[in-house]
């Protein structure tokens, strides 16, 4: 950019921008507040950029509302990641943040049209890029993760789907109490598991059709995943051998491989299990400190309390974690 002589030649281009607000045409007008801001940066007056970068954010903010009015959210995104920009030029770090958040909310936004037009490698590529803003160790990194995950699955990537699910368990466990209330969480359970069980659990966290819709479509895929399987099992080859010790080595095979699917099987089955029945205890432990927190609230004797929740099978060190809390 050319330098200016003088500070006031920063401000020739401001009745420019203000035609542009005044006009409705606001992407122009922010392109024009910024150029002003950068010439005040350049000439260290500080004071003067950050009010042009504000104004500049503002003017990309109304480009990006006129844009989701129109359904173009690409375009909204886009502003409001332009606004954001600006916000942090101009040291605003929260307001920087929150436009960030907004311009990825419509670009989520845009991947679930991509889904429920089966586009998954095109949805798949958004989450990816709304993936890189967030820090990885942050729920909303996780909740993408799942995005990514289901819509890896869905491709029949299953691979890459299943690698993103073991990552976002990974950061959910860190939120545990959080997370028990995401039907994302169960989502990834889901699709680490190959378990439709979890699903059912998901729908409970979530009242909103669409993403109900994306729980059956999940549902619907593993299902159709666990038939294809039970006809590889039940439909093998028969002998076709004329002699009796091929057929008698064939039995001998089959039966071995029966035996092996059995084993396989059970071993998935019991892991799915257990971790389930952990799942249901977490559930059915927070039930009880809740319970137990309107008792103790009530007056009610602690020692009570313990043999009653004894008699359950939970651990009578769970009244004096609830009296701990209430007390600090």
């Amino acid at each position: 950019m050319a330098s200016y002589s003088f500070s006031s030649e920063c401000l020739l281009l401001l009745d420019q921008a203000k035609f542009f607000e005044n006009s409705s045409q606001y992407s122009k007008a922010a392109y024009t507040y910024a150029k002003i801001a950068d010439c005040f940066s350049l000439k260290n007056d500080s004071l003067n950029a950050t009010h042009y970068y504000k104004l500049a954010a503002n003017a990309y903010i109304l480009e990006a509302k006129k844009d989701l009015e129109s359904e173009n959210y690409i375009g909204a995104a886009m502003n409001y990641d332009y606004a954001a920009q600006y916000f942090e030029k101009a040291g605003n770090k929260t307001l920087a943040e929150a436009y960030h958040s907004k311009s990825n909310e419509v670009l989520m936004k845009i991947a679930e049209k991509k889904l429920e037009e089966k586009k998954y490698k095109e949805a798949s590529d958004i989450y990816r890029n709304v993936s890189m803003s967030y820090e990885n160790t942050t729920l909303s990194y996780a909740d993408t993760l799942a995005m990514l995950a289901y819509s890896n699955f869905l491709s029949e990537n299953y691979k890459e789907a299943r690698n993103y699910s073991r990552r976002a368990i990974e950061i959910y466990l860190k939120y545990k109490n959080e997370s028990l209330n995401s039907w994302k969480y169960y989502l990834v359970l889901a699709i680490y598991n190959n378990e439709t069980t979890f699903l059912d659990i998901a729908k409970r966290y979530t009242t909103k059709t669409s993403e109900i819709e994306m729980i059956e479509r999940l549902k619907s895929k593993l299902f159709e995943i666990k038939q294809l399987q039970r006809n590889m099992t039940t439909s093998l080859p028969k002998p076709t051998s004329t002699t009796q010790e091929t057929i008698e080595g064939n039995k001998s095979a089959f039966i071995i491989l029966a035996f092996l699917i059995f084993l396989l099987v059970a071993y998935f089955a019991y892991n799915i299990y257990s971790r389930y029945k952990e799942m249901r205890r977490e559930e059915k432990e927070i039930e009880i400190k809740e319970w137990l927190k309107e008792r103790l609230m009530d007056g009610e004797d602690p020692d009570e309390l313990k043999a009653i929740i004894a008699n359950e099978g939970f651990d009578p060190k769970l009244v004096d974690e609830v009296l701990r809390e209430i007390w600090g």
